[in-house]
């Protein structure tokens, strides 16, 4: 791997953060891939048999089942034996399942515990599509987690075991993370591990459902209700929820769109992954005191996993016509001198997670899959587009600016649109140095004067 001098490399990050002008706690890397990633005719138009199917075999009592085997371990802060012994019990599951089942160890000090992963393996071997249900089974200190988060990895084992006899175009993976509790707002490690490693295999991980407590509603309005906590890069997931909702009136729920909230889905998202988080409509009760079994409702989390059983096997099964992805710059990178080197990824480091530093001379590349012909890829920074190729996949940009140089934090957009108008985009923050920029308005009075008749 090329390298960059490390006193350079020092100098030119400190410099960029000084010229970002952004609280060091508050540097996010992220991108958007739009509700257009997907054709207009894969969004739900009918009441699709298998969907239905999906639908009708969640009940109450299995959800029952596994939450209350869930919280006979008691209190399960990661780390523990408690957390162990369930980390066990849910990989135990979901081999019984069929499943490809695999335990990831992470530590962070002085913690050490596990993720559990399960994977129902897509029937279409040429695509590498992957859609993640996630949840925690850790729990705080004093709380035995009915609701956080019991109540969501009982919905990831229902729909496992449902789907599990069930075949799909794409791969559905389940993943029980740990470490959500343990740690201070973007310190979850489970899923910051998770997240790291699937973008340094280059997991294609289309959309990631993050389930956080969604076993209490006392209202009306929270009996049909799901919130969708979204970043900017994942608006598109709320809308296909909310079509899946329209579309199978079986439901009879609605989606409660919200802005963006810190939990495990948190670290997809910074590796340029589209997540959002899944949480009940109605307020929270007191995560530490009342977060028993008796406070559950049932009938609701039963609501929730068939919605999101219906929006994951829809998405599963959807063939994806078009899908495009920035391959260059890669996130969590220091590109400079002709070189890259990895950026630290330290725990509440100035150097955010999945960041990208760009110095100089950096080119971007995207790799681009579709089912028929392209009529143009376009690249843009800050809501401008600057180059644009026509009919064409063997592209790349040289990063810059339309008119003055980029310095600080900036967003890099690539555009592609098929023959017949279909469109899928994707788009990241970088933190530049470069000089370089396509025009010069400054020199217009002088071609005005010396060149205009």
């Amino acid at each position: 791997m090329d390298s960059l001098p490390q006193k350079s490399l020092v100098f030119y990050v400190i410099l960029l953060l000084l010229l970002n002008g952004i609280p060091l706690s508050t540097m996010k890397s992220s991108s958007v891939t739009a509700a257009e990633r997907f054709l207009v005719g894969s969004k739900p138009t009918k009441m699709d048999t298998d969907i239905l199917d999906l639908i009708n075999e969640v009940n109450k009592t299995i959800l029952d089942t596994y939450i209350k085997e869930l919280i006979s371990f008691g209190p399960r802060p990661a780390g523990s034996k408690a957390c162990q012994q369930a980390g066990a019990y849910i990989a135990s599951k979901f081999t019984s399942f069929g499943l490809d089942v695999s335990v990831d160890n992470w530590t962070f000090f002085p913690i050490r515990s596990q993720n559990v992963v399960a994977t129902l393996h897509g029937s279409d071997t040429s695509s590498d599509a992957k859609f993640l249900l996630s949840a925690h089974y850790d729990t705080r200190r004093t709380s035995v987690g009915a609701n956080d988060d019991a109540s969501g990895i009982a919905t990831i084992l229902a729909i496992a075991q449902i789907c599990s006899q069930y075949h799909f175009n794409y791969t559905i993976r389940f993943l029980a993370l740990s470490g959500e509790e343990c740690g201070l707002c973007t310190d979850m490690p489970g899923s910051r591990d998770y997240a790291r490693k699937a973008y340094d295999r280059g997991d294609n991980i289309v959309a990631c459902f993050d389930l956080d407590v969604i076993g209490y509603c006392e209202t009306d309005f929270g009996s049909q209700a799901v919130r969708v906590y979204t970043p900017i890069r994942a608006t598109w997931i709320p809308l296909i929820m909310q079509q899946v909702c329209d579309h199978y009136p079986i439901l009879n729920m609605t989606i409660e769109q919200m802005s963006n909230h810190p939990a495990d889905q948190q670290a997809f998202t910074s590796w340029g992954y589209d997540a959002v988080l899944i949480c009940q409509a109605d307020e929270i009760l007191d995560i530490n005191n009342d977060d028993v079994y008796g406070h559950l409702n049932l009938s609701y989390i039963m609501k929730v996993c068939r919605l999101m059983i219906a929006v994951t096997g829809l998405l599963a099964q959807t063939p994806i016509a078009l899908q495009v992805r920035f391959t260059d710059p890669l996130r969590g990178y220091v590109y400079g001198f002709g070189g890259k080197v990895k950026a630290p990824s330290l725990s509440r480091s100035f150097l955010s997670e999945g960041a990208t530093y760009l110095i100089g001379r950096t080119m971007a590349r995207v790799n681009i899959t579709s089912t028929e012909p392209i009529k143009q890829v376009a690249y843009g920074i800050d809501d401008l587009f600057i180059m644009r190729f026509n009919d064409t996949q063997d592209t790349e940009w040289k990063i810059q600016g339309y008119d003055t140089p980029l310095i600080g934090r900036h967003t890099i957009m690539v555009y592609v649109i098929t023959e017949s108008g279909q469109i899928a985009r994707d788009q990241m923050d970088v933190y530049c140095f470069t000089l370089s920029h396509l025009y010069f308005p400054w020199l217009a009075p002088f071609i005005y004067y010396f060149f205009t008749p």
